[in-house]
C-alpha cells in the first residue's frame, strides 16, 4: 500500500512539475489525447494522495514524511522526464538523421536496402550522389544506387516498431529506449551501491538529463545506443551475472554505434572486478554475441559500402585525426560545464572520491571505452556533441547521485540528507529545463513538422511523375509525398540549367524546394540567381518553404 501511495503521489506530483516547467502539455501516446493544462489540479491531488500515505505509515510522522518526500520528489522527477519526452515527441520523419533511420527500417522492411536511383543515369554530371537524398550515399558495390548513410542497428528496431505500430511506431523507439535508459541505471545502481535511494536519485538526474531528454524526443539513434550499452552494464554489474544478455545488448549498440567498440571490449572487465569468481567464463559467455555483432557489422559495412572498413561517412580511417584530440577535448569540456553545470560537476567529484572500488572502475572503463575515439573523431563544436559521450554521462551520473546522497547523509543524517538530495536534484533539473528552453529543443518538434507540411503540398500540386530538386527535403518528401527528388547541392556549379533540361527532356515535371532564407542564399551561391529571372513560377509555400516549377519547356 505504501509503496503504491508514493508512486501514484509521484506521479501525479511529476505531471504538476511538468506543466511547471515547460507550460500546459498535450500529448497523444498511440491515439490518446492527454492534456495538462495547469498545474494546481495534479499538485492538490499528489498532496492528497501524500497524506494518505503518510497517514497509513508506522513511523514516526516526520521521519516518515521526509522519507516518502524524497522518494515521491525523485519519482516525480522521473514522471516530469517521461512526460516531457512523450508532450514533445517529434513524429516527423525531417532532415537526414530521422529520414535516414526512419526510412532505412522501411527499406529493411521491404527487403530493398540497396535501393536503385532511375534519375542517376539522367542527370549529366554527379549523376548518383545528386540522386541520392539526405541520409543515404552512393552504394559501394552496386552503380547508380543508393543505401544507407547510418548503421542499421536502430533501423532494424525501427522496422520490428513498424510492423507492431505501423509508421508512427518508429518515432516511438526513442522514448522507449529512454525508459530502458532509466531501468537500466537503477539495476546499475542498486547493484554498485545497495541503495534504492540513490537508484532512485540517479533515474531522476537522468529523466531531465538535457541530452537524454533531447535524443529521447527525436529519431535518432544516441539514446538507443547507450541504452543498449547500459544494459550491458547492468547485467554484468549485476549478482548474479547475466553475460548472455549482456553480450546480446552491447552487440546490438555495436550495431548502432560502432564507434562504441572500444567500451564493449573494456566493460568484458567488470565481472572480475565485481566479484572476481568464474570470472573467465562469464567473459567467454559475454564475447561471443559481441564477437557475433562485430562480424556482422564488418559484413553490414562490405554490403552497403564494398569495403568492411568503409561507413556512409567514407572510409574508418579518414574519420580520425590525432589534430582533433585537443579541438575535441576543448570543446566537450567547455560544453559539459555549460549544459550539464558546476554543481553535476562537483556531485560527479564527490561521488569518485565517496564511492568504493567498482563504480570507479565502471566508470573509468566506460569513460576511457567511450571518449577515446571520440577524442579523435571530425570536431563539432556543439553542445549536441556531448551526445556522443552520453554513455560516460549516464555512468558519471550515477556516480554523481551516490555523491549527493552520501555527502547529505554525513551532514544532514540518513533521512534528512536524502531529502535534501532530492531538493537538489530539483533545482538541478529546473537549470536543465531552462538551458533546453534556451536552446529551443522545446520548439523542435514544431520546426520539423514543415517537413510533412511540406510533403503534403507536393503531394496535392506535383504530378505523380514529378521530380523536386530539393536540400533539405531530399528525403522527407520521398517520405511524405512518394516523389523523386534530386540533392541541387550535389549537382555541381554551372550544370544547374543542364540537369533542369535532362529531365524536362525525359518529360518529368520539375519543382525546387527552398527552405528558408539561409538555403536560398547556399542555392544560389552554387547556382546563381536562378530564382531571380522570373521564370521559375510560384507553386506554394508552408511556413518559410517555398516550391517553385520549372518554367515550360
Amino acid at each position: 500500500m505504501n509503496v503504491a501511495l508514493e508512486i501514484l503521489a509521484a506521479i501525479l506530483l511529476g505531471a504538476a512539475l511538468a506543466a511547471a516547467y515547460v507550460g500546459p502539455l498535450r500529448f497523444e501516446p498511440f491515439g490518446t489525447t492527454i492534456s495538462i493544462r495547469t498545474l494546481s489540479r495534479p499538485f492538490i491531488a499528489a498532496a492528497i494522495v501524500f497524506a494518505a500515505r503518510i497517514g497509513v505509515g508506522g513511523r514516526p510522522l516526520a521521519t516518515a514524511a521526509l522519507e516518502a518526500l524524497a522518494k515521491v520528489t525523485c519519482g516525480a522527477l522521473i514522471t516530469a522526464g517521461t512526460i516531457g519526452w512523450i508532450s514533445y515527441l517529434s513524429m516527423t520523419c525531417g532532415g537526414a538523421d530521422s529520414y535516414g533511420y526512419v526510412s532505412a527500417g522501411e527499406r529493411l522492411l521491404a527487403g530493398a536496402i540497396v535501393q536503385n536511383e532511375p534519375l542517376a543515369e539522367i542527370l549529366p554530371a554527379n549523376g548518383v550522389r545528386a540522386a541520392t537524398p539526405l541520409g543515404y550515399v552512393p552504394a559501394g558495390r552496386i552503380p547508380n544506387a543508393s543505401v544507407p548513410a547510418y548503421p542499421l542497428g536502430l533501423s532494424a528496431v525501427m522496422a520490428i516498431a513498424t510492423t507492431f505500430f505501423g509508421r508512427s511506431g518508429a518515432f516511438y523507439v526513442a522514448p522507449l529506449c529512454g525508459l530502458i535508459l532509466l531501468a537500466a541505471s537503477s539495476v546499475i545502481t542498486r547493484a554498485w551501491y545497495g541503495d534504492r535511494m540513490t537508484a532512485l536519485l540517479a533515474s531522476a538526474l537522468l529523466a531531465v538529463n538535457p541530452l537524454v531528454f533531447t535524443y529521447s524526443i527525436q529519431a535518432m539513434s544516441d539514446v538507443p545506443a547507450a541504452a543498449a550499452l547500459m544494459v550491458g552494464v547492468a547485467a554484468l554489474s549485476r549478482t548474479p551475472s547475466l553475460p548472455i544478455l549482456a553480450g546480446i545488448a552491447t552487440a546490438l549498440a555495436l550495431v548502432t554505434r560502432p564507434a562504441l567498440a572500444p567500451a564493449a571490449i573494456l566493460i568484458a572487465a567488470l565481472p572480475l572486478i565485481t566479484t572476481g569468481r568464474r570470472a573467465g567464463s562469464v567473459a567467454l559467455s559475454y564475447v561471443a554475441p559481441v564477437t557475433a555483432g562485430v562480424l556482422i557489422q564488418g559484413w553490414t559495412q562490405w554490403y552497403l559500402y564494398g569495403d568492411v572498413f568503409a561507413s556512409g561517412y567514407g572510409r574508418i580511417a579518414g574519420l580520425f585525426s590525432i589534430e582533433t584530440a585537443w579541438l575535441n577535448t576543448r570543446s566537450y569540456l567547455y560544453w559539459g560545464y555549460l549544459a550539464l553545470g558546476p554543481v553535476w560537476l562537483a556531485a560527479v567529484v564527490l561521488g569518485i572520491v565517496t564511492s568504493k572500488r567498482v563504480p570507479r572502475a565502471a566508470l573509468a572503463l566506460v569513460a576511457v571505452g567511450v571518449i577515446t575515439p571520440y577524442l579523435f573523431y571530425r570536431p563539432y563544436d556543439h553542445w549536441e556533441t556531448l551526445r556522443f559521450l552520453l554513455p560516460v554521462i549516464v555512468v558519471a551520473t550515477i556516480v554523481a547521485a551516490a555523491g549527493f546522497i552520501e555527502v547529505a547523509r554525513r551532514l544532514a543524517g540518513v533521512v534528512a540528507g536524502s531529502m535534501v538530495a532530492s531538493s537538489v536534484a530539483v533545482a538541478i533539473a529546473w537549470s536543465w529545463m531552462s538551458w533546453l528552453a534556451v536552446n529551443q529543443v522545446f520548439t523542435m518538434p514544431a520546426q520539423e513538422a514543415r517537413h510533412r507540411l511540406v510533403g503534403e503540398l507536393v503531394a496535392q500540386v506535383t504530378p505523380t511523375n514529378a521530380v523536386v530538386l530539393a536540400l533539405q527535403h531530399s528525403g522527407s518528401l520521398r517520405y511524405y509525398a512518394g516523389r523523386q527528388t534530386v540533392n541541387w547541392d550535389q549537382i555541381p556549379a554551372g550544370s544547374f540549367d543542364h540537369s533542369v533540361n535532362a529531365l524536362a527532356a525525359q518529360g518529368l515535371p520539375v519543382f525546387l524546394v527552398i527552405d528558408s532564407a539561409e538555403e536560398r542564399a547556399i542555392f544560389e551561391a552554387r547556382h546563381g540567381p536562378v530564382l531571380n529571372t522570373g521564370h521559375w513560377l510560384p507553386s506554394g509555400q508552408r511556413r518559410n518553404v517555398q516550391l517553385f516549377e520549372a518554367p515550360p519547356k
